[in-house]
Order: structure tokens, then sequence, then C-alpha cells
């Protein structure tokens, strides 16, 4: 009976620490998962500000109706944008948009809650499973 109750408080003892070494790991993971959302919308938020930036000085250097209207000679117009040249700028653009994240995809990003709500299905999992494993071990030492 003595030694039934040592292997009894061994295992016990056993699940603790598995226990304990579980919860630490899911920490661990939660925490680079915050860290790397965190750093992900970073990234985003700087790559729309270079956007905007190179937006701004696209728009700052571009010809205005008025500045058109007042080109009066063939070299004014021989100085202004070909097609091909708007239509490889026109083809840069494209390109931007389509590698850029939109409101909706930010949106969409996990938020904290998503994130404990997902530790918290973890930990069940975790849970669950250390009670299948105390189950087959107390099914096997028998």
């Amino acid at each position: 009976m003595n030694a039934e109750l040592s292997r009894l408080k061994a295992r016990i003892g056993a699940q603790e620490r598995l226990t304990a070494l579980l919860y630490a790991r899911v920490e661990e993971l939660s925490q680079d998962m915050t860290a790397s959302f965190k750093q992900l919308a970073e990234y985003q938020v700087a790559f729309e500000q270079r956007i905007d930036a190179r937006f701004d000085r696209i728009e700052a250097t571009m010809a205005t109706k008025e500045d058109i209207a007042a080109m009066a000679t063939k070299e004014d117009i021989a100085a202004m944008a070909t097609k091909e040249d708007i239509a490889a700028l026109t083809t840069r653009i494209d390109s931007i948009e389509e590698r850029m994240a939109t409101k909706e995809d930010v949106a969409a990003m996990a938020t904290k809650e998503d994130v404990a709500a997902m530790e918290e299905r973890i930990l069940d999992a975790f849970q669950q499973l250390v009670l299948v494993v105390d189950k087959r071990l107390s099914q096997a030492n028998r």
C-alpha cells in the first residue's frame, strides 16, 4: 500500500512538472505570437507611410492642367513623359498595389482577444492530452 502511494505521488509529481513545462511553452508561444503580430503591424504602418511619401513626391512633380496648357513649344511637349514611361509607372503602381495590404487585411489581423482565445484553446488541448496520457499510464501500470 505504501509503495503504491509512493508511485502515485511520483506520477502526480511527474504530471505536475509536465503541466508546468507545457504551460511555460504555451506562454512562450503566446509571447512570440504577440511580438510577431506587433512587429507585423509596425512594419505595415511604416510601409504605408513610405508608400504615402512616394505618392506625395510623385504628385508634387506631376504636371497640372494649367502647366500643360501653358506649354507652347515642341521642346516642352517633348520633355513630357512618353506613353512608355506612363505604362512603366502604371506597372510599378500595380505591382505595389498587389503587394500592399488593404485596410481590411490589417483589420483581419489577430487581436489580443484572438490570441488569448487561442491560448485558452491550446491550454485546453494540453489538459486533455495530459488526461489521456495519465489514463494510459494508469492502464499500463495495472
